[in-house]
């Protein structure tokens, strides 16, 4: 009897720990991660016969930096439906630098044309059920798109508006609320956190796994030699019954690695 309650004791400790381990880590994270970019920005528009052959992201930043030299530039892409290449850029100084720029014939394969600039701006709707069709939803001189999670695939309640006129922009923006039939909903400039990089080996911030220096994995939630994406997979593969050979048997269970895995998936 006094041993289960000790095993007991130990178990329920070990689980206490662990969650607010995981919540620690969590919440520093989140502090790594609070950095917020508004994307409004001026938008430059070309267009190119051979434009198309640049989709690759690589390819084209290396042909646009062999040109267009002190210039910061947020975004750059090949429009895959009309075949244009898309600028855009928030810094004052770059917007002027970037239309006024000649570019070569030789530049894409070919002499490329300034086709229109304006400046876009982003807002989101908030609180859009999943299964309204975005379709039915109308705002003048506005283009509505709903948002997908990444991961899962599935629409959110959030809806992403598009602009080129500021007037619009500056009113959804000073009432912060808009009506849909009956319904008034929620309007904020889009934003958006841009992820850290973060190691699978060590699980440390700012590089990955194929850069790391240390020679031996860790543990984010026990510090020990073994990854938990290790550990997710061995509960996947259905391997309670024997932990993996790189863990410490008396200290920490697979059943214990399962429950903070849960804690953070929970947490974030």
């Amino acid at each position: 009897m006094i041993v289960l309650f000790s095993w007991a004791c130990e178990e329920h400790m070990f689980n206490f720990v662990a969650y607010f381990t995981t919540k620690i880590f969590m919440n520093q994270f989140e502090q790594w991660s609070r950095v917020r970019v508004d994307i409004s920005g001026y938008s430059t528009l070309y267009s190119g016969t051979n434009l198309l052959q640049y989709s690759d992201p690589i390819k084209l930043k290396q042909e646009i930096d062999k040109y267009l030299k002190d210039v910061t530039i947020e975004k750059a892409f090949i429009n895959r439906y009309t075949g244009q290449l898309c600028i855009i850029t928030g810094d004052e100084a770059s917007i002027s630098k970037i239309t006024n720029f000649k570019w070569p014939k030789k530049a894409f394969g070919s002499q490329i044309t300034l086709t229109t600039n304006k400046k876009i701006f982003y807002m989101a709707i908030h609180g859009i059920h999943a299964s309204t069709d975005v379709d039915s939803l109308k705002i003048e001189n506005c283009t509505l798109k709903r948002n997908f999670k990444k991961s899962t695939k599935q629409p959110t309640k959030t809806i992403q508006i598009t602009t080129d006129d500021e007037s619009t922009y500056s009113k959804l923006l000073k009432y912060g609320k808009y009506k849909f039939g009956y319904s008034s909903v929620r309007i904020t400039p889009w934003t958006f956190d841009p992820k850290p990089v973060q190691c699978h080996n060590c699980s440390k911030i700012g590089h990955t796994q194929m850069t790391c220096s240390d020679t031996k994995p860790s543990c984010p939630i026990c510090t020990g030699e073994h990854t938990l994406t290790t550990v997710y997979n061995n509960h996947q593969s259905q391997l309670t019954t024997k932990p993996s050979t790189n863990m410490e048997i008396d200290s920490h269970t697979p059943k214990q690695h399962q429950m903070a895995y849960q804690n953070i998936k929970t947490i974030s």
